[in-house]
């Protein structure tokens, strides 16, 4: 049953509503994918701003006929039905791009280890994968995000991923301050786990390199945490600080090569720790498991 069949003589809830108008919009971005694609040639002979241009005019199209269809069944048009637009637009393009990125970020990998290695995917491959999503049809140009700097950054002290340095001015240092692609992917991941979705973020900007990063930051992550937690399996839902540091050593003794993992994870349940916490509390750990024999001096 189609959009408007689905409407025809019904009251809908909100909830139901944005749904149908989703499906419509769906549809009609599916058609402008394949349009987008089939018009390389032409495209690649307009300046940036002139596709930009063509793109939002396209959408536009897509808003007024999404209106349209509302307004003959007497619903209200949501006052942002543009941004629902641009969003299933972004969603739509990287679900069909997360395969690609997926196979190839995987295919820099170990996954046969128990713990992830360290995986260097040089930025020049990034052609590679440019080749593969344009011969499948993935047009990553029309990816449009609403987010500013700002915004991040205000996203970034909210949920604790930045703090201010004591010498640093509060308010100048809040606008200014320059943030990492670990710092942005880093926040997708918190939002997720607080389902919060703000979709710039979540895509992280559409980015190519910070996607293929933030993929292999997944893989690797979820790697770790199937080990760590096999080695683990009674580690309760939220563990405390010293509950981590156990579980790390009881996984990985001495190895100190995946604080990293565990820091991430731990934020995600809830647990920040402070620059060197873990480290520090996994050594105290480790101490408390050494044995120590009278009158001998340790290695001895």
């Amino acid at each position: 049953m189609g959009f408007l069949e689905k409407l025809f003589g019904k009251k809908q809830d909100k909830e139901t509503v944005m749904l149908l108008i989703k499906e419509y919009v769906n549809a009609h971005a599916d058609s402008l994918i394949a349009n987008w694609v089939a018009m390389q040639e032409e495209l690649n002979d307009l300046t940036e701003l002139e596709r930009k241009e063509i793109l939002k005019d396209e959408m536009d199209k897509i808003t007024r006929a999404t209106a349209e269809a509302l307004k003959r069944q007497n619903i209200k048009v949501p006052a942002h039905l543009f941004q629902i637009v641009r969003e299933e637009l972004n969603d739509k393009i990287i679900e069909l791009a997360r395969p690609h990125i997926s196979e190839f970020v995987y295919s820099y990998r170990r996954p046969y280890l128990a713990w992830p290695h360290p995986v260097d995917i040089p930025l020049r491959d990034l052609d590679k994968l440019k080749a593969t999503l344009k011969e499948n049809g993935v047009p990553l140009e029309l990816l449009n995000y609403d987010l500013t700097d700002e915004r991040i950054r205000s996203l970034l002290i909210q949920h604790e991923i930045r703090r201010k340095p004591e010498f640093q001015n509060a308010e100048t240092w809040s606008r200014n301050f320059s943030y990492s692609h670990d710092d942005l992917i880093l926040l997708a991941e918190v939002l997720k786990a607080k389902n919060i979705r703000i979709q710039g973020v979540e895509h992280v900007r559409g980015d190519l390199w910070i996607l293929v990063k933030q993929e292999l930051l997944r893989q690797q992550d979820s790697q770790f945490r199937k080990s760590f937690r096999k080695a683990n399996p009674d580690l309760p839902e939220k563990p405390s600080r010293k509950e981590w540091a156990a579980a790390y050593v009881r996984a990985l003794k001495n190895d100190l090569d995946y604080l990293g993992y565990v820091e991430r994870m731990a934020r995600l349940a809830g647990t920040i720790f402070e620059k060197g916490e873990l480290e520090k509390l996994v050594r105290e750990e480790l101490a408390q498991k050494t044995p120590h024999f009278p009158g001998r001096s340790p290695g001895i």
